[in-house]
């Protein structure tokens, strides 16, 4: 069994190292209290996680977050399905929803935002619409996903693609703005 401890991934083989475990998660409970996640949830190196203002943040069963992860939810809500994997460097920031699936595949680099900046207007206005990912998704290394956008259950995202448009199930999206290449044909 793996669990999460400050310097990163430990093979917990004692019913003292369950317990400095339990004490890890009731001290994160205490301090993030819009967080939840199984125990099943494996972090590696450098995962960086902030969820202020509100916001809450979900993980489902045997999820991975690799190195270098960041996940920030400020006044919004993050949702991660079961067994989604989070490749190195990969960054989720939610002001307002972002929801991913189950038996996702997000590969490294991606970046997944429901906000951007208003360029028209001065000051610190952001533009926010949530982004809903469906289950089987496969995320190509790089690539990133702007708000308002929801990905259909079984599709592929090129690596590099930037997505600013819905992409429908079962189909390949690739390119700068992301556009579908093909459809797929019954499950992968």
């Amino acid at each position: 069994m793996m669990q999460l401890v400050a310097g990163g991934l430990r093979r917990i083989s004692s019913w003292s190292g369950a317990l400095g475990s339990l004490a890890r998660r009731a001290w994160a409970y205490a301090k993030y209290p819009g967080m939840a996640w199984p125990r099943a949830v494996i972090f590696d190196r450098g995962v960086r996680i902030l969820v202020t203002d509100g916001a809450r943040l979900s993980i489902g069963p045997d999820g991975f977050l690799g190195g270098g992860v960041a996940i920030v939810a400020r006044f919004g809500t993050i949702d991660i399905g079961p067994r989604a994997f989070c490749g190195q460097g990969t960054i989720i920031a939610a002001q307002e929803r972002i929801s991913i699936g189950s038996d996702v595949l997000i590969a490294e680099y991606v970046t997944i935002r429901d906000q951007d900046h208003d360029v028209l207007r001065k000051g610190e206005e952001f533009r926010t619409a949530p982004i809903v990912i469906g289950d089987r998704v496969w995320i190509g290394a790089k690539a990133t996903i702007t708000r308002g956008v929801s990905i259909g259950d079984g599709a592929v995202i090129g690596a590099n693609a930037v997505v600013t448009r819905d992409v429908p199930a079962n189909s390949v999206a690739a390119g700068v703005p992301a556009k579908v290449i093909r459809l797929l044909d019954g499950e992968r």
